[in-house]
């Protein structure tokens, strides 16, 4: 399992339910299970989340977990 926050955002990776799969949770939401390994599928994630940032500057819009919580 893999837990750590990237920019604002919680991430949780653990191994799915089948061989080869793992599980993926931001900010809570759970985006279900992926065909991958825990590593390669953290930096998807993070570079889901660096396309987010760049991409809120055009006003694409993301679902919600994929946004830093405001306080």
């Amino acid at each position: 399992m893999i837990r750590e926050t990237y920019k604002g955002r919680t991430i949780k990776i653990t191994k799915g339910s089948q061989a080869l799969h793992v599980r993926i949770v931001v900010n809570g939401e759970d985006l279900g299970e992926w065909v991958g390994s825990e590593v390669g599928e953290l930096d998807w994630v993070r570079r889901t989340i660096d396309a987010v940032e760049a991409d809120s500057r055009t006003g694409r819009p993301y679902a919600a977990c994929w946004y830093a919580a405001t306080a």
